[in-house]
């Protein structure tokens, strides 16, 4: 189960850092087709995994430790929610824009709550590890 878990971590790992060195240096390859009807790019699909596996590594990273119940509950449902709200990322840009590729031709309000979404998709995770880290600290300082 370790084994297998590491090497969910280790892929997941590589994902995110290809989806997002794509995303930073716009390449022109987000743009590729993936599927003709309906139009799916692969920047969609590549934005989506590696969402997908920055919650799996914050999962992975905040069930190291162990802890008393109130907070080892409180990282399993944060890393939960962060799962869902990736998982849902690619549907609910379907649903707000009307196409896979997200984009909102005359669809302000649809644009700034999927621009909202991305942000609390991708700040849920950072802010779960920013906590872990903080807790690590405090219950390492206390113990002195």
């Amino acid at each position: 189960m370790v084994v297998r878990q590491r090497w969910l971590f280790w892929s997941a790992l590589v994902v995110l850092v290809l989806s997002t060195y794509l995303l930073v240096t716009g390449s022109a390859i987000l743009l590729w087709t993936l599927i003709k009807k309906p139009l799916v790019p692969f920047g969609t699909v590549s934005t989506g995994l590696g969402l997908i596996a920055l919650s799996i590594i914050v999962s992975y990273i905040s069930s190291q430790q162990t802890y008393s119940s109130p907070v080892q509950w409180f990282f399993k449902t944060l890393s939960g929610l962060c799962l869902v709200l990736a998982l849902l990322w690619m549907p609910m840009g379907r649903l707000l824009s009307g196409n896979w590729s997200n984009s909102f031709i005359d669809r302000p309000q649809a644009s700034l709550l999927f621009w909202n979404y991305t942000y609390a998709s991708v700040g849920l995770p950072l802010l779960v590890l920013v906590i872990y880290a903080l807790n690590r600290l405090w219950t390492r300082f206390a113990k002195k």
